[in-house]
C-alpha cells in the first residue's frame, strides 16, 4: 500500500502563504531604524556645511537643546524638530525656537505664554518662559524672530548632532561601521529557518 502524504494541497497552499510576524515586526523596526539614522545624517550634513542661517529641510530644522530651561519637556541634550510656522498660527501653550532679541547668534526655545496682537506696530507677538523657570523671559519676542514650533525632540539626539556637525566624515564612517555591525550581529544570532517536514509517497 502506497504511503499518502498527511498534507494536502490546500495545506500546502497555506503554509506557504503564512509568514511569521514576528519577521514582519522586525523587518519595519529595521525599516524605521535605517530611515531615522539616514534622516539626522543628512540633515546634520546639510546644516554642517550650508553657511546659510535659514537653511531647513523640507521646511524643517534641527536645534540641540543647549540648557535646561525646558526640562523636562525638551531636556538637555535633547534634538529638536521644528517647523517654519507664520506667527499668526502660534498660539499660547506652543513651545517656540526664536532669537534672542539681544543677539542674532542665540537661539532659543520656549513655550509661549502669551500672545499680543500688535505690540509697538511690529505686527504678532508673544511672551515665552521656559518650563523649568519660575519667570517669564525678560522681553517680548517679535514674530519676525520667530523661527517656528516644535513638533517633537528626542532625548539626548542634541548631542549626537552636535558631534556630527563639528566631525561631518568621522561621523559618516562611524554610521557606517554601526550598521554593518548590527546587521552582522543580526544575522549571526538569528536562528537558521526549520524546514518543515512532510510525509513522502513512496
Amino acid at each position: 500500500m502506497d504511503n499518502i502524504n498527511p498534507c494536502t494541497e490546500k495545506d500546502e497552499t497555506q503554509k506557504k502563504k503564512t509568514r511569521p510576524k514576528g519577521s514582519i515586526r522586525k523587518k519595519l523596526f529595521n525599516a524605521v531604524f535605517y530611515i531615522l539614522i539616514l534622516a539626522m545624517l543628512i540633515g546634520a550634513f546639510v546644516f554642517s556645511t550650508n553657511s546659510d542661517a535659514n537653511k531647513s529641510v523640507f521646511g524643517y530644522r534641527m536645534y540641540s537643546v543647549l540648557s535646561g530651561s525646558m526640562t523636562p519637556v525638551h531636556p538637555k541634550g535633547s534634538l529638536v524638530i521644528v517647523r517654519i510656522t507664520d506667527p499668526k498660527e502660534i498660539k499660547v501653550g506652543d513651545d517656540i525656537t526664536f532669537y534672542n532679541p539681544g543677539s542674532e547668534q542665540d537661539i532659543w526655545t520656549h513655550r509661549v505664554i502669551d500672545v499680543i496682537d500688535n505690540y509697538g506696530n511690529n505686527g504678532v507677538c508673544f511672551k515665552t518662559q521656559g518650563v523649568a523657570n519660575s519667570q517669564e523671559d525678560p522681553f517680548i519676542t517679535i514674530g519676525g524672530n520667530v523661527v517656528g514650533v516644535v513638533v517633537f525632540s528626542i532625548p539626548y539626539a542634541g548631542y549626537v548632532l552636535e558631534f556630527i556637525q563639528h566631525n561631518t566624515l568621522i561621523s559618516i564612517v562611524i554610521i557606517i561601521l554601526a550598521l554593518t555591525l548590527i546587521k552582522l550581529l543580526i544575522t549571526l544570532i538569528k536562528p537558521p529557518p526549520v524546514k518543515p517536514r512532510y510525509g513522502k509517497a513512496e
